[in-house]
């Protein structure tokens, strides 16, 4: 009996052994990728094995990611990626191969082509050339930073010298005399010249800079490739960038180190969702799918993916998103959600009970018994009725139609050189609506979600007509005058990227504070009004263009009544005056510091609130007194109603 057992054991130990052998090729038979690959075995080719070979010692990390992907389990390599053709300007030798470090949506085509037609025909693909040529400027910018400053071309030498010490000279004289001595006098030039990376890099500088030529131009270029095209897509296309500079006859940055196959340093890391590639595609899979595992759940996951680049002060969509209930659900309970699920079969209500922005903007729409009513996309508009990334204009997405960030001759070279027509796919706007009702009333009914869009729709009209009727018609004039200042090019601009664009994105992604306070009233009317003040009161407007006076007293009769040369103590002018004198009774406060327990009394409409603040601390210098009686000062200023002798 005890042989009988120890044969049983070392049977299943082989067993065991065998069937783990085998697991990964089990795991790419089961593994689908749907109607665009056929299933690949786990066999891998004999490049693919000398690149894992060399790089499960130099790249350890990234092997184990890539054995994590389906990549991995379908039998498709290293080099199956990152071979290039040997004209490819980025291509390079490596070890007897030429590869590129650049994978483009050109390449996954060989296995993906209808998720790359679909992508290469997205607002996506298109927004690295509408960052880069907004509206025709190279490395547009560079103009908008640069407006407000007449800074020199050439950052001195001499200031790069020792930027950074000479203000200790008689701040903290012992510091810089030991700094000055550790570098013989130049630790500006020591810290460039004596780092690590310069025997990497081989001599290779971002954009060609160089410690006797620091142009203040190229280094703003360098804020921008780390800002804007991290998200939009850097050009990495040569003969691109050459086109550029003989159009418009301004740098448009340097893509690739003279002399060699290297992308500049500046642009080695870019992946950006727009990225102009070597071979003429437009867009980096890798800038939603996060290499080298590919992880659908990372995808999934709006604060993982989408809200990489989908937030901050001019589209904080993820913050919107988040202060939502849609994403108040998936904070509380989105890991008990099954997030791996292959694209066509991740069903609401089943596998996820709110939408993230990857299952709003691509994917699939179910019918009541399940089937797949709108196949899932990559197009991220597909349910999007309205253009409204542009700001200055809101328009309807109409098939065929030139995209307006692209300027003419970009979308009519490119599509000549590369076969890419820069222009909206379809379908057309009314087929978007119809899947984004559909979308929604797998959850709610029909009624509810068309309300809700509706709602948008003609909330949205009233931000585009401050827009119209209180901002542009304001600086056209001033331009036609020649009075349209660097400041004035910055504030309209942010009124309208900054106020007008993420007021109306507000308007579909939930947060209330966001649609309000954050946008609709600070930014759009506060800001816009702020604006029109200073114009109004600009002397040389008054004297060469009272036209535009007259047009602000229009469309701001309160503004009659300022004089010139003063200025407007704050716009309580707007208010009802009962309003006003609560404002200054509250404003007007004198907030004790002391005692611990502090009454602070509010009068207001009549009716006088008294509140006790109990705070523990002392009641020295900046109490804490003074913070908790500001605290109670929103409080006092709730209405009452009906009931407030009660109170």
């Amino acid at each position: 009996m005890e042989r009988v057992t120890r044969i049983a054991f070392a049977l299943a130990i082989i067993l065991v052994m065998v069937l783990s052998s085998i697991a990964p090729l089990g795991s790419a038979l089961a593994y689908t990728w749907g109607t665009e690959i056929p299933i690949m075995t786990s066999q891998f080719s004999s490049e693919s094995k000398q690149c894992i070979q060399c790089h499960e010692l130099a790249t350890p990390f990234v092997v184990r990611d890539w054995q994590k992907s389906p990549h991995y389990r379908a039998g498709v390599g290293c080099y199956e990626c990152h071979k290039a053709n040997g004209n490819r300007p980025d291509a390079f030798e490596h070890f007897g191969f030429k590869i590129t470090v650049v994978v483009t949506p050109k390449q996954c085509a060989r296995c993906h082509p209808g998720v790359v037609e679909e992508y290469e025909k997205s607002v996506h693909s298109f927004a690295g050339i509408q960052c880069y040529l907004l509206p025709t400027y190279p490395l547009f910018w560079v103009s908008v930073i640069q407006a407000p400053f007449n800074w020199p071309k050439v950052i001195p030498y001499s200031w790069i010298k020792v930027f950074d010490i000479k203000n200790y000279k008689t701040k903290l004289p012992e510091v810089y005399e030991y700094v000055m001595k550790a570098t013989n006098g130049e630790p500006g030039i020591v810290a460039f010249t004596e780092d690590p990376t310069v025997a990497i890099l081989g001599g290779a500088e971002p954009q060609g800079l160089s410690l006797k030529n620091a142009e203040t131009t190229k280094l703003a270029i360098l804020w921008g490739i780390l800002g804007c095209m991290a998200c939009h897509g850097a050009p990495l296309n040569p003969t691109f960038v050459k086109e550029v500079e003989k159009r418009t006859g301004k740098f448009a940055g340097r893509v690739m180190v003279p002399g060699t196959h290297k992308i500049d340093p500046a642009f080695i890391f870019n992946h950006g969702t727009g990225r102009i590639n070597p071979d003429g595609s437009l867009g980096a899979c890798e800038s939603c799918h996060p290499y080298h595992s590919f992880s659908l759940k990372i995808v999934r996951k709006s604060w993982e993916a989408c809200g990489h680049c989908h937030y901050g002060a001019d589209h904080p969509v993820d913050e919107m998103y988040k202060s939502g209930w849609h994403g108040i659900i998936l904070l509380g309970e989105g890991d008990e959600w099954a997030w791996n699920k292959r694209p066509g079969d991740w069903m609401p209500g089943r596998d996820f009970r709110a939408p993230t922005c990857a299952y709003c903007h691509m994917g699939a729409v179910y019918g009541p018994n399940g089937q797949v009513i709108y196949a899932p996309s990559h197009d991220p508009a597909i349910m999007c009725k309205w253009k409204t990334g542009m700001w200055i204009e809101t328009l309807l997405r109409i098939p065929g139609m030139p995209d307006p960030g692209s300027p003419a001759w970009v979308r009519e070279w490119y599509g000549a050189m590369y076969g890419i027509k820069l222009v909206y796919p379809e379908p057309d706007w009314k087929a978007r609506r119809a899947r984004c009702i559909a979308l929604c009333s797998q959850c709610h009914t029909k009624y509810y979600a068309a309300s809700f869009l509706r709602t948008m729709d003609w909330a949205t009209l009233l931000v585009d007509y401050i827009r119209d009727y209180f901002v542009l018609p304001v600086a056209t004039m001033l331009t036609e005058k020649g009075l349209f200042t660097p400041f004035d090019k910055i504030e309209v601009r942010n009124l309208g990227a900054m106020a007008n664009r993420p007021a109306k994105q507000a308007l579909a992604h939930q947060g209330p504070d966001y649609r309000w306070w954050h946008y609709l009233v600070e930014r759009v009317v506060l800001w816009t009004i702020e604006w029109l003040e200073n114009v109004y009161h600009r002397p040389a407007v008054r004297k060469k263009a009272p036209e535009i006076i007259e047009y602000i007293e229009k469309i701001m009769p309160w503004l009659k009544t300022q004089v010139e040369g003063e200025k407007i103590e704050s716009i309580s002018s707007l208010l009802p005056p009962k309003v006003v004198e609560t404002y200054k009774a509250v404003t007007g406060l004198k907030l004790a510091f002391a005692p611990l327990v502090t009454p602070v009394g509010i009068e207001k409409a009549g009716v006088a609130y008294t509140f006790t603040v109990n705070v523990a601390g002392k009641a020295t210098g900046v109490s804490p007194v003074a913070a908790a009686a500001l605290l109670a000062v929103p409080a006092a200023l709730v209405e009452a109603g009906d009931d407030e002798e009660e109170q």
